[in-house]
């Protein structure tokens, strides 16, 4: 075909481009904008469960009550904050998907962009954005949430009834007081196991990272715990006994009821979101 200019010969593959990036962007399969909007979503609702637990935190030093109460309210906040950032960023997607594949006055850039770029390409460049914070974050808000939700958990199913919140407060108190540091460096584990995925762009890898890291984070949260009571020992001898016998041991049986799934879960997760952004598929 002749063109009678340049001009009409750039709109011409510009339109062509972008009528074929419009269909690839309505026959983009789900699951691929579905990787980012959790991703969103998880960061959203780790980020109100870590502004939960640091609630909970100081209105256990200026011994308020309620702390029971902030414990399960954290929860729902989490799951109905999820739901709601989970929506509203797979609308943000096709938002920025919509703007991607418009048309501009600039028809040669047009050209250039339309050639470069996918619809695939877009959401997995938003996507990889958000992977590192999305593993860092949630698993932060469960480190900080888990351990006290499943000693809540263990008091109700022993009491075959709902603990008094009186009484758990004081729980929440003696155990922030005591292991609250444990739960800190818990946090900063999964913050480092955050970075060492970001680290290694195998896929095939990253589970073997998960099940070593998890290990590795449960043996170091033990170890704090032990080197706190080692501390106190020397200050207090009877309260550093207690502290050396006993929290090394609620915590080792804590940590061994999640922090090990915990991470081996998110290794599971992340990997299988990697493998959607490159190789998509149709969910039935």
């Amino acid at each position: 075909m002749v063109y009678r200019s340049a001009e009409e010969a750039l709109r011409r593959r510009r339109d062509e481009l972008l009528t074929q990036r419009q269909l690839e962007v309505a026959t983009l399969p789900a699951v691929v904008p579905a990787v980012y909007a959790r991703r969103r979503a998880r960061i959203v609702a780790g980020a109100m469960g870590v502004a939960c637990a640091a609630f909970m935190a100081i209105s256990a030093a200026l011994r308020r009550e309620g702390l029971t109460t902030i414990l399960q309210a954290a929860w729902l906040c989490m799951v109905g904050v999820y739901v709601f950032a989970r929506s509203a960023a797979l609308a943000h997607v096709q938002g920025q998907l919509d703007r991607a594949f418009t048309a501009t006055d600039d028809v040669g850039g047009d050209v250039l962009r339309l050639e470069a770029v996918t619809p695939a390409t877009v959401v997995r460049e938003m996507a990889e954005k958000l992977e590192w914070w999305s593993i860092a974050v949630p698993m932060t808000a469960m480190a900080l949430l888990l351990p006290l939700t499943l000693h809540y958990i263990v008091a109700l199913v022993l009491r075959v009834s709902v603990p008094d919140g009186r009484d758990f407060d004081g729980w929440i108190s003696l155990s922030l007081l005591f292991v609250g540091h444990c739960h800190v460096v818990l946090a900063y584990q999964a913050w480092r196991f955050a970075r060492a995925l970001r680290e290694t762009p195998d896929v095939f890898s990253v589970g073997l990272i998960a099940d070593r890291s998890g290990w590795q984070a449960w043996g170091v949260t033990i170890a704090s715990s032990l080197v706190a009571g080692v501390l106190l020992l020397v200050v207090v001898p009877i309260a550093g006994i207690a502290l050396v016998v006993v929290a090394p041991a609620v915590v080792a049986a804590t940590g061994l009821a999640f922090i090990p799934t915990m991470f081996s879960r998110m290794g599971r997760r992340i990997r299988e979101e990697r493998l959607l952004l490159v190789y998509p598929r149709t969910v039935a």
